[in-house]
């Protein structure tokens, strides 16, 4: 139908892992679900005689971390513009009960015009799980510098665990830099679980106080202080504006 679309093709050696084929799978399986222009659209699973693929939208953008490198600190305007979007595909894809787990830079697109829009749920959960976050091949669901406290602990995940992740790519659109770094991925970790970190207007002088209130509350430890959904963070990073 000559239209251009993305193939992404799991490496053979993964593809003789059944867990990781059963992730893949669950890919197709969830995100065929949302059907939001904030969220990539995933088309088919492809078995290639040794390896599988999977079809999707093609979007000519480039990802944030990339954006982030090119461009350093953005301006509050344009991170409320781009928020705001994943905000809107996050409730799409929460209110179907599917939860992204991996919400950082490269899994967030951005177009010449800012439109934004959500890549790879391969990490997604319907619902709650009480599972660890490491998979028996040892691989850790989630990226430790937006990873959230309860999926380092293995606690039971919800929306709010998305949400925390994406107040931590706030915090690095807005200073430059992720909340946590450090020499290794178990000294980060362990950072989101003890560290403190200086609020956004304290790094960046000049940052409107109800934004960086609201990084603050996303990236609560505890659930329970977080925005009760993507709707409603929506809603304050809005006022917030």
């Amino acid at each position: 139908v000559r239209e251009e679309l993305v193939l992404k093709i799991l490496a053979p050696h993964l593809s003789l892992d059944a867990n990781m084929i059963r992730r893949f799978v669950q890919e197709l399986k969830l995100t065929r679900r949302i059907t939001h222009r904030n969220v990539i659209r995933i088309y088919d699973l492809l078995d290639l005689e040794g390896a599988h693929g999977i079809s999707m939208e093609y979007f000519a953008g480039r990802d944030l971390g990339q954006v982030l490198r090119r461009d350093g600190p953005m301006q509050p305007d344009r991170v409320v513009r781009i928020v705001e979007q994943v905000l809107e595909g996050l409730s799409a894809a929460h209110e179907l009960g599917i939860i992204h787990r991996d919400i950082k830079p490269a899994n967030l697109l951005v177009g010449d015009d800012d439109t934004t829009k959500i890549v790879d749920f391969g990490l997604a959960s319907v619902g709650q799980s009480t599972k660890s976050r490491l998979t028996a091949s040892g691989i850790l669901v989630g990226t430790p510098e937006y990873i959230s406290p309860e999926q380092i602990t293995g606690h039971k995940v919800d929306g709010r665990t998305d949400l925390y992740s994406l107040g931590a790519v706030m915090y690095e659109m807005l200073t430059g830099k992720p909340p946590f770094g450090g020499e290794n991925a178990v000294n980060v970790l362990f950072q989101h679980l003890e560290a403190s970190i200086p609020p956004v207007h304290e790094v960046l002088p000049g940052a409107p106080r109800e934004l960086s209130d609201l990084v603050a509350c996303a990236m609560d430890r505890a659930m329970d202080g977080r925005p009760a959904s993507a709707a409603s963070m929506l809603e304050r990073l809005r006022a917030a504006h």
